[in-house]
């Protein structure tokens, strides 16, 4: 896109956008041409700032709805998921180890193993089977750990670091 002096500011918002939609390329490079287009661009800095600000607002409420919307389609699939579920115990209820065999649909049996373990039936194992076949696993509690450093606790390794975390919204007019 190149600069004109006479376009209106709809258009060099819009020319903005594009920019900015183009500005990293698919390993979040930044495309030096198009940074130049940007800075040619007949905006004050603090109005570049302020479309910046609103492009990124634009994208966090777009991707919000798009998360949202992977939440319904991740509830509808599990309701899916389910229904079938059901439909197939009901079929295998019905069927009773047998085969069905038509035209459009083959229900064959396949035999299969699987461990299944008591509860707490490790209580009762001794130390040498609880540590060929319990397997453990760790985290940081980063809460636990915040409080202890923030009254004064020394651990090694750990930190408290201040960032400054940056904030968009819209002005109350």
């Amino acid at each position: 896109m190149s600069k004109s002096n006479n376009m209106t500011l709809w258009e060099i918002d819009q020319t903005l956008a594009y920019l900015l939609d183009n500005l990293y390329d698919e390993d979040g490079v930044i495309d030096e041409d198009i940074q130049k287009q940007i800075d040619a661009l007949e905006l004050t800095q603090e109005q570049k700032r302020e479309n910046v600000a609103l492009y990124i607002k634009n994208h966090r409420a777009l991707a919000a709805a798009m998360r949202a919307e992977e939440q319904n389609l991740a509830a509808r699939r599990r309701s899916v998921e389910k229904h079938a579920e059901r439909l197939e115990q009901r079929l295998a209820a019905s069927l009773n180890g047998e085969r069905l065999e038509t035209a459009r649909v083959s229900v064959r049996w396949r035999r299969s193993e699987t461990v299944e373990v008591d509860e707490c039936a490790e209580l009762a194992w001794d130390d040498d089977t609880c540590s060929r076949y319990i397997v453990y696993t760790h985290h940081i509690d980063k809460q636990a750990l915040k409080q202890a450093l923030k009254q004064g606790e020394e651990i090694p390794g750990a930190r408290l670091v201040e960032h400054n975390n940056m904030q968009i919204a819209g002005v109350a007019r």
